[in-house]
């Protein structure tokens, strides 16, 4: 019943919790208990323990997609970089008419909201200055207590994107990285046409870890410059 009840609180109260309280609520509604953070052994309670007390100066930088870019162009080049065509604060100051698609419009200080251009036809200008505004408005770090979030200046940016055959995006790795090792990795694909992931150690061996999609079913080959 506790557990049912912690499920109904919805994001307006947990603006006004303390932190500490907030971090447990969420993970009470995931996992239907609190997290040991004096302790912490599992993934999930490291996160919850480093929204807290981790507050690393080069978080913020990478959490902003705009200041990641600039840093990650520092590091290895320019060239690894997907082309930025506009940025600025009001969305209704996106220059439709000299952006030629297809093309990506998203915020810089969350995720889940991306609008993919991929013909002129996709352009609905008010749906878009609409759904951009609100995102704007959205404090990801407080209402997830991701502390890197907050200091972020929120921004509207529009980035060249990468189309695959079939209208598709590519295929999405993320390298599950501490104390400069890779440890895990998650492989998403069909994204945008029936979202599937699975996860993989350093070797490419499937881990038995579920997220929110569902698995591949059929093997996925191991990329040939993994190493």
């Amino acid at each position: 019943m506790i557990r049912s009840i912690a499920r109904k609180v919805g994001r307006s109260v947990m603006g006004w919790l303390p932190d500490r309280a907030a971090v447990d609520l969420m993970y009470f509604r995931r996992f239907g208990r609190l997290p040991n953070l004096r302790h912490p052994r599992t993934f999930n309670e490291k996160i919850a323990w480093r929204k807290l007390y981790q507050h690393d100066p080069k978080f913020p930088i990478f959490a902003d997609k705009i200041a990641a870019k600039a840093e990650i162009a520092k590091l290895i080049g320019e060239q690894h970089i997907i082309e930025t065509l506009w940025v600025g604060t009001n969305p209704e100051d996106i220059p439709f008419d000299s952006l030629k698609p297809p093309y990506v419009i998203k915020v810089n200080h969350s995720s889940g909201g991306n609008v993919f251009i991929r013909t002129a036809q996709d352009i609905k200008r008010d749906k878009i200055v609409a759904s951009m505004r609100e995102q704007l408005g959205f404090p990801h770090g407080q209402t997830l207590r991701e502390w890197s979030y907050s200091g972020v200046p929120h921004k509207v940016m529009v980035e060249r994107m990468i189309q695959m055959p079939g209208g598709d995006v590519p295929e999405d790795y993320k390298f599950f990285t501490y104390h400069a090792r890779v440890h895990f990795i998650q492989f998403d694909c069909d994204r945008y046409r029936g979202h599937k992931e699975n996860f993989y150690d350093r070797e490419w061996n499937l881990l038995p870890v579920k997220k929110e999609f569902p698995p591949i079913t059929e093997p996925v080959s191991k990329p040939a410059n993994l190493g």
